[in-house]
């Protein structure tokens, strides 16, 4: 369900004051899984893996205490006469929050809404705090997909602000470069890279990595980039993390992640070199912005280049 928290911010996630409340990104899945019929075919319209697909509907149904899908037979896996209520729920839910969502910017009400997608998480992290800070009087909603889908998203003006990594050409745009976001390879002590000042994805062959799920183009690039590596996909974070604590496997993080993420002991982090080593984030937004968060981003992606 989509929360609201104080700072402003529409939040997709679980728990407020101890209340469950099911990610948007499950309820999305479980509309999916019940349109397309297969866990293959909703995996691709989702952009995700077959299993980081299957453990996100797992996590559901865990969270809810009931069974939504019959996995009793082998390479059978569809829902239960509970899922599909629980799928027809869910498009209702998801349905009224995005009608909550357009009524809320054209009535141009006192809590306009300007919605703000990213293909890479940490393009969010760090700027969704700020803007709410400096402009309490919106509701800034938030989204994080792949860059082919933030270009639909500005085009059909269901995003005021997008940060991709392409830029977006048009006559109520406005683009231009943000930052660059480079990638690192977190290798545990252990490790025979620990002390290397550079790799490749190349070099690393056929490792197995760890990785989080919903990191917009960076898992595409990986893929493409080191077909042979062996990515482990994490839902959450908190879940990667722990794997990394337990397990000694290496990760990869960003310059941008860093100031959210901290090296466990032992681990280093060397910067990855070379084909899908970086993405250049452009920041692009339509015209109809408030000029106010519009000079801001601008300022602020000045300052951002000029740590980069």
């Amino acid at each position: 369900m989509v929360t609201l928290s104080k700072q402003g911010i529409i939040q997709r996630g679980i728990s407020w004051e101890g209340i469950l409340m099911l990610e948007t990104s499950q309820m999305q899945r479980l509309v999916a899984v019940a349109e397309c019929g297969t866990i293959t075919e909703a995996a691709e319209r989702l952009y995700l893996t077959q299993p980081a697909l299957s453990r996100s509907l797992k996590r559901m149904e865990d969270d809810l205490g009931v069974q939504l899908f019959d996995r009793s037979r082998k390479n059978d896996f569809h829902l239960t006469e509970t899922g599909w209520r629980a799928a027809d729920m869910a498009r209702d839910i998801l349905k009224r929050t995005a009608d909550m969502e357009s009524r809320l910017r054209a009535e141009g009400s006192s809590c306009a809404v300007t919605a703000v997608g990213a293909c890479t998480p940490p393009a969010l992290w760090g700027m969704l705090p700020v803007l709410a800070n400096e402009f309490p009087e919106i509701i800034f909603s938030s989204t994080i997909v792949p860059t082919t889908l933030l270009k639909k998203g500005i085009e059909a003006g269901d995003l005021q602000v997008a940060f991709m990594a392409e830029p977006l050409q048009g006559g109520n745009l406005t683009c231009y470069k943000w930052v660059v976001e480079q990638l690192f390879a977190v290798f545990p002590a252990s490790h025979p890279l620990h002390d290397a000042e550079e790799v490749t994805l190349e070099e690393l062959g056929s490792q197995s990595f760890l990785i989080q799920d919903h990191v917009g183009d960076w898992l595409d690039m990986v893929r493409r980039e080191a077909p042979n590596l062996r990515l482990l996909v994490q839902e959450d974070r908190a879940t990667l993390l722990g794997l990394a604590r337990s397990s000694e496997l290496p990760r990869f993080m960003s310059n941008m992640t860093m100031s959210f993420d901290n090296l466990l002991p032992g681990e280093r982090a060397v910067p990855v070199r070379g084909a899908g080593s970086q993405l250049q984030l452009w920041c692009v937004h339509t015209d109809d912005l408030a000029t106010e968060i519009a000079q801001y981003l601008a300022l602020h992606a000045r300052s951002d280049a000029a740590e980069g």
